[in-house]
């Protein structure tokens, strides 16, 4: 310890604050190993467990990959990036008044928490979370937080709204628990929704520590769960944090908006990858009045379940626009949303592809109202704009690698795909990106597959125009450059 540590009783506060339970609290899942426990260490991207706390050396962690050590206050300052005394000052602040002895760990026999809770309950206990989560001072630095530090304006959205959507989980590590139990929400009814858990030595901690918050709503406008977003890029810990699965939350079924109502009928659901994407979108969106042309959403991640695709499919948006990071794990995600929109559930969409691997939320923030082209299909043939594209070739790509005839299969989607876009040319333009992967890769090296789907595009749009004269399509003038 340094010399600043000369008024502090470091032995006492190592007995008040146990430091398993101080890393459980961090996030971090522990398991027994002899005695002491095991668990990925939070200050590297760690997937093996190489983070060692008690056993030979009590009150004490170490990493056997990145090479991490210390006591609970040298834990705190890593972490939480702060000097000794702050590191103190925040174990010291920490409420030890919610450790429990209340009950029993549950056994494998016995059913999961959150079978033992009500739909309605979790409802109940989810608004009251939110009510203390957009409190005056937690609301006011979550909204100046988004408008500082990533240029995000929410006070004309929130307007529109004539409601909160955003809010702050507080830096203590048991403030949100506190304050529920004094609700009246009981112990085992805040694991079940996740909202606190509990140490190894019995002591409940916040799940969401110093994040900013935002709402899942369901279709009828009830709170399913929270996802929070760290405030501190530099913290160790995952960016983004959700529940488990609760009794209203799966993360392979909820789909996150900022809006209170589903999309009209002209609007354009954008898909991006994490809600403060989403709430940049609709942020500026209202600050330009164009709300109702967006219809912004998020899986919180890069993967999408055929619910979550077909939730998108039927929401009336008039279309769909895949505008994921501009990384390779967007780049990846984008594909793997074109084959659950477009072959899994046969319906027409679009990808932009962001430049210099930013994430929607940071290109409107360096480009303003005018980087809303990027997710309008209207911008889509004005050269120089970044804005949506049809998507042959991550279609190619998907049918590819899932497909055993991936050359049939491509013909059999591509074809009644084109007669649902929008426009002639952006069929025409469609066709010429998925000849143009096929050709790239060598996947039609008998030169079968292109004529074919030639031939079929222009008998289906034959019949098409017959019906629509104006939908006619020249597959051989596929409009601009690709």
């Amino acid at each position: 310890m340094t010399a600043t540590s000369a008024s502090v009783d470091v032995a006492e506060v190592r007995r008040h604050h146990p430091i398993e339970d101080v890393i459980t609290a961090s996030g971090v899942r522990l398991r027994r190993s002899g005695h002491g426990f095991m668990g990925c260490c939070p200050f590297h991207d760690d997937s093996t467990a190489s983070l060692s706390v008690g056993g030979k050396d009590p009150d004490r962690f170490h990493c056997f990959g990145c090479g991490a050590s210390g006591d609970v206050i040298d834990y705190v300052q890593r972490h939480e990036g702060v000097g000794f005394r702050d590191a103190v000052a925040r174990l010291e602040n920490t409420d030890r008044s919610t450790r429990t002895a209340l009950g029993r760990q549950p056994s494998q026999t016995e059913p999961p928490p959150w079978r033992l809770i009500s739909v309605d309950r979790a409802h109940a206990i989810h608004e009251l979370a939110w009510e203390h989560l957009t409190s005056k001072v937690r609301h006011a630095f979550a909204i100046s937080y988004l408008h500082h530090h990533r240029g995000i304006d929410v006070r004309e959205l929130e307007s529109a709204l004539a409601q909160p959507v955003i809010g702050h989980s507080g830096r203590s590590w048991s403030w949100l628990t506190e304050r529920l139990l004094r609700d009246g929400v009981s112990v085992d009814e805040l694991q079940a929704v996740d909202l606190a858990h509990r140490s190894s030595s019995g002591l409940l901690y916040d799940t969401f520590h110093d994040r900013l918050m935002v709402p899942v709503r369901s279709g009828t406008g009830h709170i399913e769960g929270f996802i929070g977003r760290k405030v501190d890029d530099i913290e160790r810990g995952p960016k983004y944090r959700n529940p488990t699965r609760t009794a209203t939350f799966d993360k392979s079924q909820v789909l996150y908006t900022p809006l209170v109502e589903p999309p009209v009928a002209h609007a354009t659901a954008v898909v991006v990858e994490g809600p403060l994407d989403a709430l940049a979108v609709a942020a500026s969106a209202a600050q330009a009045n164009r709300l109702g042309e967006f219809w912004p959403c998020s899986t919180n991640g890069v993967t999408v379940s055929s619910t979550q695709a077909e939730r998108v499919a039927t929401s009336c948006a008039k279309r769909i626009v895949v505008a994921l990071d501009g990384d390779q794990a967007g780049a990846e995600g984008t594909q793997r949303w074109v084959d659950a929109v477009c072959r899994g559930m046969g319906h027409p969409a679009m990808v932009t592809r962001l430049p210099g691997g930013l994430d929607p939320a940071e290109w409107i923030a360096t480009q303003g109202h005018p980087g809303l082209s990027a997710f309008d299909p209207q911008h889509q043939w004005k050269r120089n704009v970044v804005a949506p594209k049809p998507p042959g070739h991550e279609l190619v790509r998907a049918i590819a690698a899932r497909s055993r005839d991936p050359l049939q299969e491509t013909i059999d989607t591509v074809v009644p795909l084109s007669l649902l876009t929008a426009s002639p040319r952006e069929a025409a333009k469609l066709l010429a990106q998925v000849e143009a992967e096929l050709t790239q890769h060598g996947w039609d090296p008998a030169a079968t597959a292109i004529p074919v789907l030639r031939r079929r595009a222009m008998e289906a749009h034959a019949v098409e125009a017959s019906m629509h004269p104006t939908a006619a399509l020249s597959v051989d003038s596929p409009g601009p450059s690709l």
